[in-house]
């Protein structure tokens, strides 16, 4: 797949992701570097800041998935389906996200041509992806299936 440039951008595309009936659209970058799968399907995961992912979330549900992501509490498992996703990152040798399992990515890689994904792992992460705001998820290398 060709890169797709917003703004100058290369590798850089709208996304919206569906999640729970509801559904949210940001800027995902193609990182070729993301490597990272959940652990017990071996399927890849794609980062999502939480700014973004929380907009698809109920008050309850983002303090629930705000407890989640600070204190590691198994038994928020079965409200929300979260799972923790290990990863190292520079500067951080052992960490975890949280993962959520969405129903589809619409990935737009033309003017009227989109992908689906289908069901996918995405992995939320509290900080900021992109130092400049361009983007705010990190898709996964295989994301298209290569």
């Amino acid at each position: 797949l060709r890169g797709h440039e917003i703004s100058g951008r290369q590798n850089v595309f709208p996304v919206k992701i569906s999640y729970n009936g509801k559904s949210v659209t940001g800027t995902g970058f193609l990182d070729t570097g993301n490597q990272l799968y959940e652990p017990v399907s071996r399927e890849g995961v794609t980062i999502v800041q939480y700014e973004l992912f929380a907009k698809m979330l109920s008050d309850k549900e983002q303090a629930e998935f705000s407890k989640a992501m600070h204190e590691m509490e198994p038994e928020l498992f079965g409200k929300l389906l979260l799972r923790y996703i290990p990863f190292h990152s520079i500067g951080k040798d052992n960490d975890y996200l949280l993962g959520v399992r969405a129903d589809d990515l619409e990935i737009r890689i033309r003017d009227k041509e989109t992908v689906h994904t289908g069901k996918v792992w995405l992995g939320i992460y509290n900080r900021y992806l992109s130092s400049d705001g361009g983007y705010e998820m990190l898709l996964h290398s295989k994301i298209f299936g290569k």
